[in-house]
């Protein structure tokens, strides 16, 4: 770092703590102008040095949720706020550098899936539902939209990842913490005793998957040939994560747990140890994990409930095949959410909207295992292991959903963006071309929905 950056850095240090002081002042004072400083001057440090920090900003926002414990954040959009300025100064900077879109076969189908949601609720006559919906969609866009075109260089991909693995980290040690006191923030243990978070975080299911697509950033370097150092440091951050998913109480979860660590096993020890890892693992799940973990019979009443709610959903999805019955309105048509993305996003979208849903997991993992398998020998260690990682959380994420509905579910939608970016991170450090998406890839995709929503007609066609 030479003479002017440091300065720079300084400078901004500088600054970030003098405002840090002024807004703590204000806040006793007046809220409202507490907030106006904030916005302001962020919005200011953000033209002058960086929107990658606004990025850093808005998921810091997403995980930590202020706006649900601070009065002043309750009656702002907040989520817009940041994302939309955030968005508009990449814009402006973009322009003045004359910096191209990053170029990545997701973003049209981000934009597709925007438009299905809409269409949707349009499709039954409902404008008042495609408004909310289209704000609602928005934002996860906007998230999309500058992680991909700001995260353009392998360290800032890097700090991404650091960043995330720091927020789960937050969000293990509160749920800990609330287990053992009953409360942190306002959010308290229900009698069914199982941790949860503020916000999108607010089941216990949805913490589950946030701790769960975090692992993989972890494991692997605890696993691999990380210096000691680290892998002591690796260990409580695990233990910690792992311990926090079993106090949701999460089957979904824990099937995604043994699923990721299934994977790992399998890759790193080969196809006789990892077998062997992966059943010890699967009955120290069922032996040791949560309460609900030994109820996962097929005729439990949970599990029939479920298989009901899938029926609906492909009645749902049969009659309303094209554009589905509408985001948000699956519990119109039957009491229980479908507890399974695929159907729900069959029954509420149809054919036009699942079709983008699935191609963004194909083509993102598609693109991951691609660079896996050519990083290694050309790149370094270091971006192969990112990527790797961000295959498992995929592996992890779809398991998990197999069980539960989180079509929309923010998280998702950064695995997404993670992916197309370390994609086109690797594809710009390269002297060659590639080919991120092909016309196969198309019919790669119609036949997954097809060879789904066959099976699953013929599983509860054999369960009836």
């Amino acid at each position: 770092m030479g003479l002017r950056q440091k300065l720079i850095a300084a400078s901004i240090i500088v600054l970030a703590t003098l405002i840090g002081i002024i807004f703590s002042l204000i806040l006793l004072k007046s809220e409202k102008a507490a907030i106006g400083l904030y916005v302001v001057s962020f919005s200011l440090i953000m033209i002058i040095v960086e929107p990658y920090i606004g990025m850093l900003n808005y998921l810091l926002f997403l995980y930590l949720r202020p706006q649900e414990f601070i009065s002043a954040f309750r009656t702002i959009p907040v989520m817009f706020l940041v994302g939309g300025v955030t968005l508009v100064i990449m814009l402006i900077r973009m322009a003045m550098d004359r910096k191209p879109f990053a170029k990545a076969p997701q973003s049209f189908f981000m934009f597709w899936l925007f438009v299905a949601i809409i269409v949707s609720q349009l499709a039954q006559f409902y404008m008042a539902g495609a408004m909310e919906s289209a704000n609602y969609f928005l934002s996860i866009l906007f998230m999309y939209t500058f992680m991909v075109n700001l995260i353009t260089t392998e360290k800032k991909l890097r700090i991404t990842i650091y960043v995330l693995i720091v927020l789960t980290m937050y969000l293990a040690i509160t749920g800990i913490y609330q287990y053992f006191t009953g409360e942190v923030f306002g959010i308290t243990v229900l009698e069914d005793r199982r941790i949860r978070g503020m916000g999108i975080f607010n089941d216990p299911n949805d913490l589950a998957l946030a701790l769960l697509i975090a692992m993989p950033f972890i494991v692997l370097p605890l696993l691999g040939k990380s210096r000691g150092r680290v892998k002591i440091a690796l260990i409580p951050i695990t233990a910690s994560l792992i311990y926090a998913l079993y106090l949701t109480n999460s089957r979904g979860g824990f099937l995604g747990l043994a699923a990721l660590l299934s994977v790992v096993f399998f890759k790193r020890y080969g196809k006789k140890a990892g077998a062997m890892l992966t059943l010890a693992t699967l009955a120290a799940i069922l032996l040791l994990g949560p309460s609900r973990t030994m109820e996962m019979s097929a005729r439990e009443e949970s599990a029939y409930g479920r298989v009901e709610a899938w029926a609906a959903g492909m009645d749902m999805f049969k009659s309303n095949m094209l554009f589905g019955v509408g985001i948000g309105n699956y519990t119109d048509y039957h009491p229980l959410v479908a507890h399974n993305s695929f159907v729900h996003c069959a029954a509420e979208l149809g054919l036009f909207g699942l079709f983008p849903w699935v191609m963004l997991i194909y083509i993102s993992m598609k693109n991951i295992y691609f660079v896996t398998r050519n990083a290694g020998t050309s790149h370094g260690t270091q971006i192969w292991t990112m990527n790797q990682a961000t295959l498992y959380a995929f592996v992890a994420f779809v398991v998990t959903t197999t069980f539960l509905s989180r079509a929309y579910n923010e998280l998702l939608y950064i695995l997404i963006a993670l992916s197309a970016a370390s994609v086109n991170v690797f594809v710009s450090q390269s002297s060659d071309e590639y080919c991120l998406i092909e016309k196969k890839d198309f019919m790669y995709v119609f036949f997954i929905i097809v060879a789904s929503l066959i099976g699953l007609q013929l599983f509860l066609l054999w369960y009836w």
